[in-house]
């Protein structure tokens, strides 16, 4: 591995955590799309200069369609640049930043940051946001790495200012379209024209990036706004918005309200432990992680207690119950499924950060999904800030969220044609241990977008599955790659990816303050529906040693096999 390549993958890992610090929003700004830190090849300046600092206070007052700029600051190398979800991060190289207000319609404002840096190279990254906040919240500092490699950026607060139980979407449903899919648009024009009038020169590409709802974010786009973006990274997309929201208050409550799964939460470890025991080696390699769940036929009951046995080494009927009904996924009375399920080897986790496995995110702790689903019914869906979620109904409230919200919400659509027409390419990945957004739900989406777009799909849209990747970040597997120069590639040079290169650290903790530890592992992830295989030879902790291939029968769309019983 080259330096440049360690470099780029350590500044990655580092933006991903930093994402997934928010714990009450969906791990937001992996961002700049898994971004990383550019090895300068000759000394940068640190300051713009006189004639460039000068263009950049003269953007102040201008009107660009239905964007204002209100002010601008000159940003030298050093100094705060951008923030993250821990405070800022320091600007690598000098920029113009551009604070503006644009607009949707009535009773919309969408408070718009463009960052233009004094070396361009003709291109514009917008990033998505995280939880029900914009990109403002904690991606702008994701942006350094890219505004060094060049790339001038755009980001926005998604049309309002974050409160306490989403009560900025009461009475509002300007506030509310924008957060779901207008905002970015707006950012789009903005940053494009923007940009333009700064360097003297149109935008020749742009970009957009983020991860769970800032993936979410990069779906609406190609699917309502095709022109807007050449190239859209996607992650973890949370595409079934309401769907997801619905599925932590019936996890939560399965939990909470079935009598002996009190302790679970502790015995998660325990699942994983005898999936990975069950099913490691159908890849060929015992490495704690699973490279297609979809193999692997588990099903809780396997670990069930004897009668009349209680142990922490066994589960209790209660417990096998909550479990395969976490796999399977809810359903209402009528049969729909609200969301997929979990997929196997999702179950337990360890990190600095508490965001791996199910305990964290809707069983106890900071219960991530449970209080962002709180915040969402309370503010957006019955429009009471004093919503018990005690009160739940799955039934009820599952549709008066689809009727209420979900057409502003939900990135369903599948028919991305416009975007493909036009040259437009997609890539999503997904981290298989997500125990926020399950794979199940990125893996029929773009099923159903190749089912739309027929043979040329390839040419594109492409999956990557990230084994043992949780949610954007963090995992048992590699979890870090550099995505824009691979979406970049196959904007620019017709370059489809056929692998990506995925990294793992042996320390997490250092690498919030720019201290990674060593790389312990690579691996390739593979154009879903081919996964990776070792070679038989070499080390298995090496993607030189690991070859993409698809097995026999295996098609792009989810078949979960759901636990036996279930």
């Amino acid at each position: 591995m080259s330096g440049l390549q360690r470099q780029s993958i350590m500044a990655t890992q580092r933006a991903a955590l930093l994402a997934g610090g928010a714990a009450l929003a969906l791990a937001a700004a992996v961002a700049a799309g898994h971004a990383a830190a550019p090895t300068q090849a000759r000394p940068v300046a640190k300051a713009l200069t006189l004639q460039e600092a000068t263009a950049c206070k003269a953007l102040t007052g201008r009107t660009f369609g239905d964007t204002r700029v209100e002010r601008v600051e000159i940003v030298s190398a050093g100094q705060k640049g951008g923030r993250n979800l821990f405070g800022s991060s320091r600007a690598i190289v000098p920029f113009c930043r551009v604070h503006a207000v644009g607009s949707s319609g009535p009773g919309s404002s969408i408070r718009i940051e463009v960052l233009l840096p004094a070396t361009w190279n003709g291109k514009l990254l917008g990033v998505g946001g995280g939880g029900l906040s914009g990109g403002l919240s904690g991606s702008t500092g994701a942006l350094m790495r890219e505004l060094a490699r060049g790339y001038a950026g755009v980001a926005n607060d998604a049309g309002h200012t974050d409160a306490k139980k989403a009560a900025w979407g009461i009475g509002s449903s300007a506030r509310i379209e924008d957060f779901g899919y207008r905002a970015n648009h707006v950012a789009a024009l903005a940053g494009k024209a923007i940009a333009s009038a700064y360097y003297a020169r149109p935008v020749e590409r742009s970009y957009f990036s983020g991860c769970s709802n800032g993936g979410r974010d990069a779906l609406m786009l190609a699917q309502r706004f095709p022109d807007d973006y050449d190239g859209i990274v996607a992650g973890a997309p949370a595409i079934n918005w309401t769907g997801l929201m619905a599925t932590a208050q019936v996890n939560y409550r399965l939990y909470k309200q079935t009598p002996g799964a009190e302790k679970l939460p502790a015995k998660l470890s325990l699942i994983r432990s005898a999936v990975i025991a069950k099913c490691d080696r159908l890849d060929g390699v015992a490495d704690d992680v699973l490279e297609n769940p979809l193999a692997c036929r588990f099903d809780p009951a396997e670990l069930q207690c004897k009668a009349g046995e209680t142990s922490d080494k066994c589960l209790t009927p209660a417990e096998v119950q909550v479990a395969r009904a976490i796999y399977r996924g809810p359903r209402t009375q009528d049969g729909v499924q609200v969301l997929q399920g979990f997929p196997l080897g999702s179950e337990h986790g360890k990190s600095i950060i508490p965001i791996v496995g199910w305990a964290p995110w809707f069983f106890n702790g900071p219960k991530a999904g449970v209080r962002l689903s709180d915040d969402f019914y309370s503010g957006l869906v019955t429009q009471n800030l004093d919503w018990d979620p005690r009160t739940f109904d799955l039934e009820r409230d599952y549709r008066l969220a689809k009727t209420r919200v979900g057409a502003a919400l939900d990135a369903l659509d599948p028919d991305l044609r416009p975007f493909a027409a036009r040259g437009g390419k997609l890539i999503l990945f997904q981290g298989w241990e997500d125990p926020a957004i399950p794979a199940g739900s990125t893996l029929d989406y773009y099923a159903a977008a190749r089912d739309r777009l027929g043979p040329a799909s390839q040419g594109s849209v492409r999956l990557f599955m990230a084994p043992g990747m949780a949610h954007c970040s963090l995992g048992h597997g590699p979890d870090t790659f550099d995505i824009i120069p691979v979406i970049d590639a196959w904007v620019s040079a017709n370059t489809a990816p056929d692998t990506i290169l995925a990294a793992k650290h042996d320390g997490q903790l250092g690498l919030l303050f720019g201290k990674p530890g060593d790389i312990v592992r690579t691996r390739p992830l593979c154009p879903w529906p081919a996964t990776a295989h070792y070679k038989g030879s070499g080390s298995t902790d090496d993607a030189a040693n690991f070859t993409c291939r698809v097995e026999p029968g295996q098609g792009a769309r989810l078949e979960h096999p759901s636990p036996r019983g279930a």
